[in-house]
């Protein structure tokens, strides 16, 4: 698991936490499909967006599966993601230029389809 710049090996059963804000994902280095139970923990109380990423996810997992993902990062192609990020702002804030140049992507990707 990679918290912003630290990266992190898990055994099965460990845990792993990612503070609000910061940027992390996970990958499995083996041959085989990473499979992974993940439980959020929304901080501080507040309005959850758990319907958001649970959309989100099933989004991402029909990219994965039509093909649609960089297989090295794990991530859709820039302007999948931007409309992705878009169209879930209360689950994906993008902080300062990243934020705003999400705007004119997620445009373009609409414009070329993606939804």
């Amino acid at each position: 698991m990679r918290v912003g710049s630290e990266l992190q090996d898990i055994d099965p059963g460990d845990g792993a936490e990612a503070p609000p804000g910061v940027i992390h994902g996970f990958s499995g280095r083996g041959e085989e499909p990473l499979v992974a139970d993940v439980e959020i923990i929304f901080t501080p109380p507040g309005p959850r967006p758990e319907a958001d990423l649970v959309a989100y996810w099933a989004i991402v997992d029909g990219l994965i599966r039509r093909g649609d993902v960089n297989a090295k990062t794990g991530m859709p192609p820039l302007l999948h993601l931007a409309v992705l990020l878009d169209r879930f702002p209360e689950a994906f804030r993008q902080p300062g230029a990243a934020g705003w140049l999400m705007i004119p992507l997620a445009m373009l990707g609409r414009m070329r389809g993606y939804r």
